[in-house]
């Protein structure tokens, strides 16, 4: 069961806090925000935003993606999707504010850290963590966090941010319910993908394109095949009839008298 350590407020409360500790110890110029792509990103756009409210002084502000500086490149199975690294000109001589949600292991600020040092050599890098999880294992601590969670390994630390969420907050989540979620939701995204498939399909092949629809098909088949859950047994099961209508279709030179059903099934599903 999850449970909520920060709510909106709370979020927004601490990141003004911090905007006001890296002022006071770091002064308003020469400074660059950068955030850590996801999360990092919208946090530390509110942190520019604080020290321009309060400070009268546009900060220079960018975006880090870290993906191909991972020390795990070389054990993962899926190539890490790239969300893009904006940083505004040569940061050398500058001090950089890292931004990021959550501190754990440390092998994210330190990828940060690698990414970083290819745009220039900065006078000094900060760290601002949102949330500082321990459970450190490289020397890395942060010099702004907004809040200190204690967590055991069987946990999730979930930082939710409107821009990607739909809201702000903090939550804590069993590991195993969390991946539990993910992968329901991941789920949830393919069979909708399954039914816009069978229903393209069903179009190409009223318009005579019966192998572009068999394609389709078989496409959405193999998307699937490793899932074996009633839900994913009743997706087959549409995709087959699909493929019967086609087949039909197909032979008979013109659309078959099934494709009402099908395309019930597509909607259905």
């Amino acid at each position: 069961m999850a449970r909520e350590v920060m709510s909106a407020d709370e979020i927004r409360r601490a990141l003004i806090r911090i905007s006001h500790e890296i002022v006071e110890k770091e002064g308003s110029t020469g400074l660059v925000v950068v955030g850590i792509q996801r999360r990092g990103v919208p946090l530390a756009k509110v942190i520019v935003q604080a020290i321009k409210e309060n400070e009268g002084v546009d900060v220079e502000y960018g975006t880090l993606d870290i993906s191909f500086y991972r020390d795990d490149l070389s054990t993962i199975s899926v190539a890490p999707v790239h969300k893009g690294t904006s940083i505004p000109g040569d940061i050398t001589g500058k001090t950089v504010i890292l931004v990021d949600d959550v501190l754990y292991t440390g092998r994210t600020i330190r990828a940060g850290l690698d990414a970083l040092i290819d745009y220039g050599r900065p006078k000094a890098i900060r760290l601002v963590a949102l949330i500082d999880r321990g459970h450190r294992e490289l020397p890395i601590r942060a010099d702004h966090v907004g809040k200190n969670i204690p967590t055991t390994s069987e946990e999730v630390v979930r930082v939710c941010v409107k821009e990607f969420d739909g809201t702000d907050l903090v939550k804590v989540e069993l590991l195993a319910e969390h991946l539990a979620a993910n992968e329901a939701a991941a789920n949830d995204k393919l069979f909708a993908q399954v039914a816009q498939d069978i229903e393209a399909a069903r179009k190409k092949s009223a318009a005579g394109d019966h192998a572009a629809a068999l394609e389709l098909l078989d496409g959405a088949n193999t998307a699937i095949a490793a899932l074996t859950t009633p839900a994913a047994q009743a997706r087959r099961d549409s995709i087959s009839l699909a493929k019967q209508d086609v087949v039909i279709a197909r032979d008979a030179g013109g659309p078959s008298a099934a494709k009402d059903e099908v395309k019930r099934l597509a909607q259905a599903n």
